[in-house]
Order: structure tokens, then C-alpha cells, then sequence
């Protein structure tokens, strides 16, 4: 009994010895994406929630990328910069204080284009061409964004009832070093 024993302890310990594993190859690391990546988040602007995006890192300042704050109503915008605010692309701009009727300078971020098409003409000011005033260009995508700035900051304004002279108004809007720009001939 002893040598059948002794003999299957033997033949179970070479069965082992040459079952030895091969070394395990290193699992593979994820590939880390280098670059910038998209985001997305949600803006709020009067009650109407707005997904917009960008790309922080491209050295690019993508509408929504300057200080622009996450939720805005008729009467006021928080004041954070929102979750898109990328200031490594974008320089910093000091909000600028509005007198009622007047607007600021369609900021750059508002403008990045990449041929002629992206740009729109829209009202420059709270009257626009139709109305006495003047005509500016932004990206097509920037258009809703300032459309309702205009509507909170102009609510009260009364503009005349006359077309405008200014050579905004009749010139088309083109796209040049990636900015909408109005070009007076």
C-alpha cells in the first residue's frame, strides 16, 4: 500500500512539474488619448436648457468657452463662468457694464468660423438696420445666444422707424482668420 501511495505521489508531482505555466504575458495599459476632447454641458437660458459644447486645450475660444455663466433669466445670469469656461483658450474678459440699450462688442468667442457660411449678420445694437441702427456678424451657432441678449437688454428701447445708412447693413458677412468679420468696401 505504501509503494502505490509512494508511487501516485510521484507521478502526481511530475504530472505538476511539467504543467508549469508560461509566463504571464503584461496585460496591456489603455491607450491614453493625448489632445483635447469635447465637452458638453447644459446652459440654461430662460427656463430653456441649451447643450452646448467645446473643446478646452485647442487654443481656440469656442463660444461658451469665455465666461459665459451656466443660467441666465429676463432679469439677471449667475455669475460663474459656466462648466465649458476653458481660460487657457480663451483670454480673460471683464464683463463689461451695460447701460440700458447699449451692448457690448460681440465678443470673439461669438465669432470663430471656418468659411463664409458659419457667419450670420444680426443686429449690431437694440435697433438694428431695419430701425435706424447697425449690423454686426457672428457664428451661426452664436446667433439664439445673442438674439436673447438683445431681448433682455433692449426690452424697454424704442428705436425709429427708419432703415438704416450704415455700411454694415449692405455688405455680406465673411469668414477671415477664423473670425466673422464685416468688411466695408
Amino acid at each position: 500500500m505504501r509503494i502505490q501511495f509512494f508511487c501516485i505521489v510521484v507521478m502526481v508531482s511530475l504530472f505538476l512539474m511539467s504543467c508549469t505555466p508560461e509566463p504571464l504575458a503584461p496585460e496591456p495599459t489603455p491607450s491614453v488619448e493625448e489632445g483635447p476632447k469635447e465637452q458638453c454641458a447644459d446652459y440654461d437660458r430662460n427656463g430653456v436648457l441649451e447643450n452646448h459644447c467645446a473643446t478646452c486645450g485647442n487654443n481656440v475660444c469656442e463660444p461658451f468657452e469665455s465666461c459665459t455663466p451656466t443660467s441666465c433669466n429676463l432679469e439677471a445670469c449667475t455669475k460663474d463662468c459656466g462648466q465649458l469656461h476653458c481660460d487657457q483658450d480663451c483670454v480673460k474678459e471683464e464683463a463689461p457694464i451695460l447701460q440700458s440699450g447699449v451692448l457690448p462688442e460681440a465678443t470673439l468667442s461669438l465669432k470663430i468660423c471656418n468659411k463664409d457660411s458659419d457667419c450670420v449678420k444680426v443686429n449690431a445694437d437694440c435697433c438694428g438696420c431695419t430701425a435706424g441702427g447697425k449690423a454686426t456678424t457672428l457664428a451661426m451657432k452664436s446667433e439664439k445666444v445673442w438674439q436673447q441678449t438683445l431681448d433682455v437688454k433692449c426690452k424697454d428701447i424704442m428705436c425709429p422707424a427708419v432703415m438704416s445708412q450704415d455700411w454694415s447693413c449692405f455688405v455680406e458677412p465673411k469668414c477671415i482668420k477664423n473670425k466673422c468679420t464685416l468688411i466695408k468696401e
